[in-house]
């Protein structure tokens, strides 16, 4: 794999990806082939399911090549399989996929040296799938995590909505809770979209791109949440005029109406006697502000003031990444506190909702 140029790799993956659609079809029909029980079992429906499941193995396996190593795929392949394992599939069949994926991408290809990086790929995945189905359920709970953040990461990078969707809800569907959701997997993806981006490794329409997929994603998580009939207080919150910067407070605004608050959430960039106005028509126990650009701080500024000689006065609490590098701002405005995450802006919430 090292021995090929990028642009070796790239001209490859985007050769794969034509093929995306007829390879899809060819290996589902050849499966069900082989498998008439599960027409059966599953019908026509399930015959779709699987052309649309052999196009994300195809865009994954693609992505791994471009790449250059083999370990995007193979953290995809653990996460279809325990994935499809939870459903009553067995890792066998998952395996028997990608093999079939890869004969049939291999006879589109002329160079042998192109079908030498597709099998050593697809080898690499198969070995992973062999090692997790091999692990008992629930061993290791922080390499599954980190394997569903791995392939997240993949899928927004590549604005692969309707993937990151899939990941996202099989995790809830799985088990994993909506504040380790939001936390461990979609924060932690975006910070390193971030990193990604300040190294240089990414343009800023990659960022973009990966933001706006993942704002799909919360979108969908969101309408699969159950209601909490915990009544722990009313939240308002909202980010200060001139920051743009939405996605983080949205998150906090869902985990903290999944952890049973009210919450009205009034986006970002928004006028502050707009903010002050809607307070007084119906208060909250609880406003959060956020902010990720230090130069909106005099913002923020102007805004904690008004609220302050708002009566009653709500509990006050900062968020986002400007205050990072100002913590002595947060103790200047009297602020009941400030949460650089998601899982710290809960937890603070439930404490302020106790001490009120």
């Amino acid at each position: 794999m090292n021995t090929a140029s990028l642009h070796a790799r790239a001209a490859l993956a985007a050769r794969l990806l034509t093929h995306k659609r007829s390879v899809s079809e060819e290996v589902t029909d050849e499966f069900f082939r082989l498998h008439p029980d599960w027409l059966v079992r599953y019908g026509e429906r399930g015959r779709m399911r699987g052309v649309d499941d052999a196009g994300f193995h195809i865009d994954f396996l693609a992505g791994a090549i471009e790449a250059g190593a083999a370990g995007p795929f193979e953290d995809y392949a653990r996460w279809t399989v325990r994935m499809l394992g939870a459903r009553g599939i067995a890792a066998a069949f998952v395996m028997e996929n990608f093999e079939q994926i890869e004969r049939a991408l291999a006879r589109r290809l002329w160079d042998q040296d192109e079908r030498g990086m597709l099998a050593y790929i697809v080898a690499a995945a198969i070995r992973a799938c062999e090692v997790d189905s091999a692990t008992p359920t629930g061993a290791a709970p922080d390499i599954a995590l980190a394997s569903t953040r791995s392939t997240f990461v993949q899928a927004i990078l590549a604005g692969q909505r309707r993937a990151a969707c899939t990941i996202a809800l099989e995790a809830v569907r799985a088990g994993i809770g909506m504040l380790d959701l939001y936390s461990d997997v979609i924060q932690e993806a975006l910070y390193e979209v971030g990193r990604l981006w300040e190294s240089n490794a990414i343009a800023v329409a990659q960022e973009h791109m990966a933001t706006a997929t993942v704002q799909r994603v919360l979108a969908e998580v969101y309408a699969e949440m159950p209601p909490n009939d915990a009544k722990r207080g009313t939240a308002l919150l909202t980010g200060v005029v001139g920051e743009l910067h939405q996605v983080g407070a949205n998150m906090i605004a869902d985990a903290l109406e999944a952890d049973g608050w009210s919450v009205r959430f009034l986006g970002t960039n928004m006028p502050h006697a707009g903010i002050i106005e809607i307070f007084e028509e119906k208060p909250a126990d609880l406003v959060g502000i956020s902010c990720t650009m230090s130069f909106n701080l005099p913002s923020v500024v102007d805004l904690v003031q008004q609220i302050a000689a708002l009566d009653p006065r709500p509990k006050l609490v900062l968020g986002g990444a400007a205050f990072r590098s100002a913590p002595s701002l947060v103790d200047e405005l009297e602020s009941d506190g400030f949460a650089p995450d998601v899982r710290s802006a809960v937890h603070m919430a439930r404490s302020l909702g106790q001490a009120s």
